[in-house]
Parts: C-alpha cells; structure tokens; sequence
C-alpha cells in the first residue's frame, strides 16, 4: 500500500504532468531524500538534472516517509517509479532493464562471499545491487557507474536512505572508466544495458573493438553493448578480483559471442555459469533469455560449476552445481549444451541445419520490421499479398508451438521480394516501397 501511495503521488500528483515532468517530479524526491549528500561531487548533467528538479514543489512528506521505508525495507520504490514514468521505447533504446531481487540476492551473497574491499556497480540503473551490498556490508566501498544523471541521482537517493556514507557514484560512460588502483579484492557486479548492435553508435563499437584488441581478442561488431561491458571490467580487472554478471545468454552459443567465450577461457577464471530456459522470463519487461557468470581475474586451471534452471529467481547458490573441466570450454564454440547438461553437443547429436529446412533472415538491415513484417489483412489491403511469405517473426512461436510451427490466422508474413522482380512505377509494389525508402533516406534494401 505504501508503495502504491509513493507511486500515486509521484507519477500524479499535483507538480507533475507528462512523461519528462514526471521524471523531473521523481528527482526532487530524490534530492529530498538526501541524493546530494551521498556519493561525491555531483558531474555536471546531475547537477543540471538537480537544477531543473528544483523548480519544482517538495515532495509530499508521507511520499518521503513510504519511499524511505520500502529502501529500508529492501523494495527499489526509486527505480520501481522511474520505470512506470519513462515510455517503453525509451527505456528500450537506453537497455533499461533492471534486475530482480530474486536475481540480485544470489549475485551479491556470491560477490560478498568473496570477501572484496571494494564493489563496482557497473550500470548501477538506480542502485540494486548498491543498496544490497550497503545492507549487507556497511564497511565495504562501493562505486557505483552509469552514465544516466537520472539513474544515478536515484541511486544517490536510494544509499542516502540506507544510510550509506562509504559510497561514491559517479555519472560516467563504465566503458571509459578509469578506476584508481587499492590494496585488497575488487568485485564487478553488473546487469549490463541490454542494448543490441544496431542501437549502438560507431564510437561505441569503435570503443569496443579498442577493448577486446587491448586484450588481444577477436571482436565483431555485432555484438551487443554486454560485450563491451565484459571487457571493460577485464580490462579494469587486477589479480585476484572478481566479477558477477547476468546478461543474455545468447553469447554462450552466437559467434559474436566468441570474444566473451574466449575471454572467460583464455583471460579469466570462469567460476561457475547459471542459465535459465528459454521459456522463463527473467525480467518483468523484456522478453530475453539470461545467465550469471562468476568468474575471477586469473588463468587458473579450474572447473566451472554450471546449472541449468527453470527459473533464475529460484536459484540460491552460485557456486553450486555440476564441476566442468575447463577444457571442455576451451574445446567447444557452443556452451548452452555444457550449461544445461555439463557436456557439449557430440557431433553425431547435432540437429538438422535450420538453414537446410527453412530460408533463415537474420533481421533486415534497415531495422525497420514494421515495414517488411505485415499481418495477413495489411498485406491484401496493400495489393502486396503475392510478395508476401508466412515467417516465424518471434522466438516465443517456436517456443510454445510443442515441436510443430503451424501456420494460423494471425501468422505474420514477410515481405520478401525476388531479386529479379522489376518494378512497375505507379504499381502498388513500386509505390509501397517508396514509402520506405523515404523514411529511410533511400537506403532500402531488398
């Protein structure tokens, strides 16, 4: 009920209206909740951010009180609100998706486990993993990164509540991040941005093959932004400090993923590798696939644990489950079959070639589905239906189908348009693609 009353207030109350206003309304709270007074010299985007949040009215006093009382009380009502208070898009263009508890507990039990004089929240969003290091170990220091001033001055807010005074944040690019060395273990926690390769900018990429050259790894860039974030923390990284990540699970199988395979084989000590099944939904708003790795900053010949779960958030013990030799990993160019069964997949085990049963399209380079991908009545009202072919346009159709893709009533089709077909001008082909083409600057491709 608390909650409901912080969000309430928030989001409608009388000083707020809109989406941006709404966001202006959480950060006054923020700074009422003593964001100012916890982390270090403000930069200058939070220090703008808190300028413009002043202009408007103080937060109720029953919204401090409830908000405060849920940190206390280990609930992220801060970033609960900035999630309902930014568009869907927004949040997935930035990679927004914030952890779950049942997903931070077991992450930070395993990196305190470690006893680490220091903790870096990688892309802290707004401090779950700060807050929860903060509960559990008051002494140690904590630097929490992320280069949005909004998530950041939450996350100020949110250790100011708990009272946390061994803290720094800083709003901050983690890929550039330079951390001053200290005696003692470092520990890596990280839900990185589940940001995909056509969302990032050339200097991103360009940043990130710097990163994978500086040690000596192959890069491609299509990798997405986790990638960059796991090299990153290796290049930061010192003898004897560790790291906690949940990601995508993709990287275990996908060839872009091979510069995290081989850094968690060749650079770093791979602890243990806890996946969830497909089927699962890790994240309240996004529909992706997840593993934690652990792993250490050596080269160490040891076995990693791995374990294959229906459900990350029943997961208790990171370090447990089935010891693999590392050069079982060294050995293989697919992991998700190690993971789920401590063994790869034999040769004579493979299954059929997708590529050899159906015509596979690894997305269009416009990025434009909604153009390409059209339902059954769109495509008729178009005069498109003959250029048009039925296509498996998401994973969960495969996932929930029970072994048999059938072809129904709301099956999306793929507009996929023979090379050698000549357009007719003034056609209703030739004018659909047009409109394409002008929405992309000409760039169309078919």
């Amino acid at each position: 009920m608390a909650i409901q009353l912080a969000l309430d207030i928030a989001l409608k109350g009388p000083c707020v209206t809109g989406s941006a206003s709404n966001v202006v309304g959480l950060v006054r709270l923020a700074i009422d909740l003593g964001a100012c007074t916890v982390g270090g010299p403000l930069s200058d985007r939070e220090a703008a951010t808190v300028h413009a949040a002043m202009d408007c009215c103080p937060s109720e006093i029953s919204l401090r009180t409830a908000t405060r009382h849920a940190i206390l009380s280990g609930e992220d009502p801060l970033g609960d609100m900035l999630c309902a208070a930014r568009p869907p898009d927004e949040r997935r263009r930035a990679g927004a998706f914030y952890t779950p508890p049942s997903i931070v507990k077991p992450m930070v039990s395993w990196a305190m486990g470690q006893s680490p004089v220091r903790v870096v929240d990688a892309g802290c969003g707004s401090g779950r993993f700060s807050a929860a290091v903060s509960r559990e170990r008051p002494d140690v220091q904590i630097i929490a990164v992320d280069d949005d001033p909004v998530a950041t001055i939450l996350t100020r807010a949110c250790l100011s509540a708990l009272g946390a005074r061994n803290a720094t944040v800083i709003q901050s690019d983690f890929l550039t991040l330079d951390l001053p060395r200290i005696p003692g273990r470092t520990a890596y926690l990280s839900n990185p941005p589940y940001v995909r390769h056509h969302e990032l900018s050339a200097a991103t990429k360009s940043l990130g093959a710097s990163l994978a050259a500086g040690l000596n790894l192959p890069f491609s860039g299509l990798a997405g932004l986790h990638t960059h974030f796991y090299l990153a923390a290796a290049r930061s990284m010192r003898a004897d400090d560790v790291g906690c990540f949940v990601t995508s699970s993709e990287w275990l199988d996908i060839g872009y993923g091979k510069t995290i395979r081989q850094l968690l084989c060749d650079r770093l000590s791979t602890v243990s590798l806890h996946a969830a099944c497909p089927r699962s939904t890790p994240f309240d708003d996004v529909m992706t696939t997840a593993v934690i790795s652990c792993f250490e900053a050596d080269s160490s010949n040891k076995a990693t644990a791995v374990g294959w779960h229906d459900e990350l958030g029943s997961l208790a013990n990171l370090a447990s489950g089935t010891d693999v030799p590392r050069a079982v990993f060294q050995s293989s160019e697919r992991w998700s079959a190690i993971v789920r069964n401590g063994v790869p997949i034999k040769s004579s085990e493979r299954m059929v070639p997708l590529g050899s049963v159906v015509r596979v399209h690894r997305g269009v380079v416009t990025g434009s589905n909604e153009f390409f991908v059209l339902d059954a009545d769109r495509a008729a009202a178009l005069g498109l239906s003959q250029w048009c072919h039925p296509a498996v346009t998401r994973a969960q159709e495969i996932l929930e189908c029970g072994g048999t893709v059938r072809r129904q009533h709301n099956t999306k089709l793929l507009l996929d348009i023979p090379r050698s077909n000549h357009r007719e001008r003034g056609s209703r082909l030739d004018k659909y693609l047009r409109t394409g083409e002008a929405s992309t600057g000409g760039l169309l491709a078919i």
